[in-house]
């Protein structure tokens, strides 16, 4: 029953981001998703002010609750709504969390990233969770000229234009998959999703978000970055990508931010980088002076078991066993 009522609520709804979406969480197969639902009564209607969303599997007979590789966010939505006082918003906020934590079903394990439209992880503090921030980067929508890309960037782009570099939009998801490979390979690692995930994903076209490849080629049709975007009604996200690290001194991944950037902007939309931990790649970012946004890993183990067979596989892959 709660899942009816919140797909149909998702689908009555521009506000929410695909993320969130029944279409979106069916892609994952290997996991299992469900919603808590907040509903409250107005006028003798009862609406949904706020929904939990979270995947689970079993590991060993115990339920973990999990993030699923390549979904952005999970956990908590809410409705916008005006508070007279900030001491009205943080009650709200709070006691609404503890009620999705009663809410949640048993599990042995827990880890979630949470939008950053979550600001709040007291509740779950409270609870013996713990958490560590995470960074993602957006550039809101503005005017061209307003845009103040650093010299790094304008350097970038005219290495690409002057290589004729050209960007083209493919549904195909081999050439992107191919650039993925690549680059785990350079760190010795493998893919961390299967082939058949991306090409499940590269497939969602809704009437509310929809997924969209953009490949960096030359004038002899050679790749050189190739990026999947999710665009919904709020955003267009940079989910993943890929790049040839010996044709990336052209200018690919400049021109292709520089693209989608704009591409979103001409459509009132939000770009949203997806985030990184990596220095490197967050210096990358930096060049588009984008907006930094904190969100939240929040996790909890509640076996011993799990945290073993947890160290047991990081040991598998270190000795690549």
């Amino acid at each position: 029953m709660s899942k009816h009522k919140f797909i149909e609520f998702c689908n009555s709804r521009t506000d929410i981001p695909f993320f969130f979406r029944p279409q979106w969480l069916n892609v994952f197969t290997s996991l299992e998703w469900d919603v808590i639902l907040y509903e409250e009564e107005q006028n003798n209607v009862t609406e949904i002010e706020a929904f939990f969303v979270f995947f689970h599997r079993k590991i060993l007979g115990k339920r973990e609750i999990v993030s699923a590789v390549m979904n952005p966010f999970s956990g908590i939505w809410q409705s916008k709504r005006n508070f007279r006082r900030n001491a009205d918003k943080m009650k709200y906020e709070n006691e609404l969390y503890k009620y999705f934590i009663r809410k949640l079903p048993s599990f042995a394990n827990f880890y979630l990233s949470f939008s950053p439209e979550i600001s709040n992880w007291f509740p779950f503090f409270l609870s013996d969770f713990s958490c560590t921030p995470g960074y993602t980067f957006v550039v809101p929508p503005c005017p061209e000229q307003d845009l103040n890309f650093s010299k790094a960037v304008k350097n970038n782009l005219k290495r690409a234009k002057k290589n004729g570099l050209k960007i083209i939009e493919e549904k195909n998801t081999n050439i992107l998959y191919k650039l993925i490979e690549k680059t785990f390979k350079r760190q010795k690692l493998p893919v961390p999703f299967p082939k058949d995930l991306l090409h499940r994903i590269s497939e969602i076209e809704t009437d509310k978000f929809k997924s969209r490849i953009f490949v960096v080629k030359d004038e002899t049709a050679k790749t050189y970055s190739a990026k999947l975007i999710m665009e919904d009604d709020l955003s267009y996200y940079a989910l993943i990508g890929g790049s040839d690290a010996d044709l990336r001194k052209y200018g690919s991944d400049y021109l292709l931010y520089d693209f989608l950037i704009k591409e979103a902007h001409k459509n009132n939309k939000h770009f949203d980088f997806c985030g990184s931990m990596l220095e490197h790649i967050q210096n990358r970012i930096r060049f588009f002076n984008p907006e930094r946004k904190i969100f939240f890993h929040i996790y909890k183990n509640n076996s011993n078991l799990l945290k073993i067979y947890g160290k047991l596989r990081k040991l598998k892959h270190t000795l690549k066993i």
